[in-house]
């Protein structure tokens, strides 16, 4: 008997598949649409985290400020300059931190350049980044007037060596301050909000907030002012 013995069949191979130049160029397409629908989200949805943020540090000073004034006869603390340091617990003369801030919780973050600490509630997630740490103040006192109850207006905070002959100008009492609901305490500093800061690099140019400031009235509440 003979035996016949085949050769075995060869499978078909599948052919193999590739992008092709316009498909590649259509995914690529598809990705730019959709960082440019994504990415503008997430910068505002950061955009209004840190506003939020910011405005929650302004409510702890405010309340560390009220706390303060009903165990010292209800005068605010001070006397005070405008511009505000951030550096604690190494506070210098003439910074709201000197006098509140025993009656904080706030948590010391470092600082580049300098080896003295900053308090966190004193800085604003928002301020530049490009601007020295060191130097840089991210809020401002109301170092201005406001209306008092005697008829006339007087600095809120005082001023150091403010009087006329070297001696500090004595800050006022809560009660004294009319319309403490309208009169600004602190706020987001930047040179369009604050004149004495035009050209100074040491704050930004706009508001950190777009077109708002977050601004801590004496009553203790904080709004969103829009910017004029």
């Amino acid at each position: 008997m003979q035996i016949r013995l085949s050769t075995p069949q060869t499978l078909p191979r599948s052919p193999r598949y590739a992008f092709t130049l316009v498909e590649l160029l259509a995914v690529i397409a598809i990705i730019g649409i959709l960082a440019a629908i994504l990415i503008p989200g997430v910068t505002s949805v950061r955009a209004r985290a840190h506003q939020a943020e910011c405005a929650s540090n302004l409510r702890q000073i405010g309340m560390a400020t009220q706390m303060y004034a009903q165990q010292n006869d209800m005068r605010l603390p001070g006397p005070l300059w405008g511009g505000q340091e951030p550096f604690f617990p190494e506070a210098s003369t003439g910074q709201l931190l000197r006098y509140i801030g025993p009656y904080l919780d706030t948590s010391l973050v470092e600082t580049p350049g300098s080896p003295r600490t900053r308090a966190s509630v004193m800085l604003c997630p928002a301020f530049p980044e490009d601007i020295d740490p060191a130097l840089a103040r991210h809020y401002v006192l109301n170092a201005g007037q406001v209306e008092v109850n005697s008829g006339g207006f007087e600095r809120p905070f005082g001023r150091p060596g403010g009087e006329s002959d070297g001696s500090d100008d004595v800050p006022v009492r809560v009660m004294q301050i009319v319309n403490p609901s309208t009169a600004w305490m602190m706020k987001d500093l930047d040179q369009q909000g604050s004149p004495g800061y035009a050209g100074n690099p040491l704050a930004p140019a706009e508001p950190v907030h777009g077109n708002v400031r977050n601004t801590l009235f004496f009553d203790g509440h904080v709004e969103a002012v829009p910017v004029d």
